[in-house]
């Protein structure tokens, strides 16, 4: 993707905010939604350590992200391969990166419960 592509996509995404996730387990999708971040190139989720889309991207990595764009149905779909990241530091320095207050559902970056895409 060139750079004019990768700031469309990142304004586009931006501007919306939620998305959804899809990911798929034994043959089945899951879609639910997510507020994600950036961080350079790489986009982030924060989730539960014990989640189902966490247990389901430890199965099968690869994922896509859908925002429905505007209300003419414009729409952006990011696909690629999720890993869950597990090193504190990384943890830490992803978030301050979200739109919204992550002490709403975790403690901290190193509360044992936080998990990030």
């Amino acid at each position: 993707m060139d750079d004019q592509m990768r700031a469309a996509v990142y304004e586009a995404s931006r501007r919306m905010g939620r998305c959804y996730l899809a990911t798929v387990v034994e043959a089945q999708p899951w879609i639910r939604p997510v507020q994600p971040a950036w961080d350079g190139n790489d986009i982030l989720i924060a989730t539960w350590k014990e989640s189902p889309k966490t247990r389901h991207i430890l199965k099968i990595p690869r994922v896509q992200l859908f925002w429905q764009v505007d209300e003419t149905f414009q729409h952006l779909r990011v696909t690629g391969v999720a890993e869950l990241v597990d090193a504190l530091a990384e943890k830490q320095t992803a978030w301050n990166r979200f739109d919204y207050d992550l002490t709403r559902y975790f403690t901290s970056p190193d509360a044992p419960s936080f998990a990030l895409i």
